[in-house]
């Protein structure tokens, strides 16, 4: 480490080094296969550095390597470093997950071969895939994604936007196929809402050589909610609420809000389903001319008891309401030098995650975040004279209404050569 005194120069810094290598050859076996990319990626970790986590990379794209001579990498590494090696590799459309490979490095100049080496077989699903009801689909994205494991894979098409028809080349194994159907809603109250249904996933075991049909032509049902807001704020911009399958896994629901009237609505595949996944909401704010002076979102896991949906069959969901406080950190600069981009995070009963205000002055600058009634740590940073700068961490107890104002808030002055 460097201490700087301010005003100081260091000179003479070093910054070369010889690097130790990690290469080796990536095949299987088969001239018949063909390796069209990789992205491996060796990561060590230096506690004592701000970002600790410190990775050496390499990659290709649009290969053409027949499997039998393979394709060979190198990794440039730190000597004597303690490393994680992973990555992917695409062979036949279908994406590899290179298991991980922890090794020390050897000395300057020194080479560690690994190879890796892929048992590659053959067999196809294939099939249609639609979705009904009162939704307006995008046709053109619906999609059909299988994972297998041991090694981990994963490939994934798209339909025909036409016929709904897809095709999956695949090897034998036991694989889980997920079709995915992002949608608008049409109904009253509802229009021009989005949303999207993956459904659970199905499980396949492929011999060598097999084709198999699996169609996913889905008769829907529905999960209806609101969300409403009472306090400090009770205008948002959008959001959306997910919930999950809770029969067999894999299937998740996800429909924004329409900040108009707060209806939500999921669109399901007929089975178990359960909220259980992370509910968003986004805020905008604005001073007394209108202009726009920032953002803020927060963020709340929503758990509830299982819903089931038969085929077409509407169902009553969560109707979700929360009060709200809002809490606004006032920013300046000590000594002078500019302030920009004044942001804060804030975590208890909910969590958020973005939140950007705006300079008032070059030296001054504001942030807003809604919050639910709670106690919250409240993290505070602006760019001043170009670094990112903490503003310090507050302790703040909210209840429904409170419109807290937290001023004068003085970051440092940065001065470094």
């Amino acid at each position: 480490p460097y201490s700087v005194a301010v005003g100081e120069t260091v000179p003479d810094v070093d910054l070369s080094m010889t690097p130790a290598f990690v290469e080796g050859t990536i095949s299987t076996g088969s001239a018949s296969d063909t390796i069209e990319s990789f992205n491996l990626r060796a990561r060590t970790y230096v506690p004592e550095y701000h970002e600790p986590n410190l990775d050496s990379s390499t990659k290709a794209s649009g290969l053409t390597a027949p499997g039998d001579t393979g394709r060979d990498y190198r990794l440039l590494v730190a000597p004597g470093l303690d490393y994680r090696l992973w990555g992917d590799v695409v062979i036949n459309g279908i994406n590899y997950t290179v298991p991980y490979y922890d090794f020390t490095a050897l000395g300057a100049g020194e080479i560690l071969t690994k190879d890796f080496s892929f048992e590659v077989t053959r067999a196809t699903v294939s099939g249609t895939v639609s979705l009904g009801g009162p939704v307006d689909v995008d046709k053109a994205n619906v999609s059909v994604t299988a994972t297998a494991y041991n090694p981990t894979r994963s490939i994934s098409t798209k339909a025909d936007p036409a016929t709904g028809e897809y095709t999956l080349a695949l090897t034998a194994d036991t694989w889980y196929l997920n079709a995915y159907f992002p949608f608008v809603h049409t109904g009253v109250g509802l229009e021009g809402i989005a949303g999207n249904l993956r459904l659970p996933r199905t499980e396949v075991t492929l011999s060598p050589d097999e084709s198999m049909t699996i169609d996913f032509n889905i008769n829907p049902g529905f999960i209806t909610g609101t969300v409403s807001l009472t306090g400090a704020k009770t205008e948002y911009t959008g959001g959306w609420v997910q919930a999950d399958s809770a029969d067999i896994p894999g299937g998740k629901l996800s429909s924004n809000i329409n900040p108009e009237n707060g209806k939500y609505k999921f669109v399901t595949s007929p089975g178990d389903w359960k909220y259980g996944y992370w509910f968003l909401l986004v805020f905008n704010y604005y001073d007394e001319s209108n202009n726009y002076i920032g953002r803020s979102d927060i963020w709340k896991y929503i758990p509830s008891g299982i819903y089931t949906v038969a085929e077409g069959e509407t169902v009553a969901g969560l109707d979700l309401t929360f009060g709200t406080a809002t809490v606004k950190l006032m920013y300046y600069v000590a000594g002078g030098g500019e302030l920009s981009s004044p942001t804060l995070r804030a975590y208890g009963p909910v969590t958020a995650m973005n939140v950007w205000g705006s300079n008032t002055k070059p030296t001054e600058g504001q942030a807003i975040v809604t919050l639910i009634p709670g106690t919250y740590n409240i993290s505070a940073w602006a760019r001043v004279d170009g670094s990112t700068t903490s503003f310090g961490t507050f302790t703040v107890t909210v209840a429904d209404g409170d419109m807290v104002v937290i001023g004068g808030v003085a970051g440092p002055t940065l001065k470094v050569t």
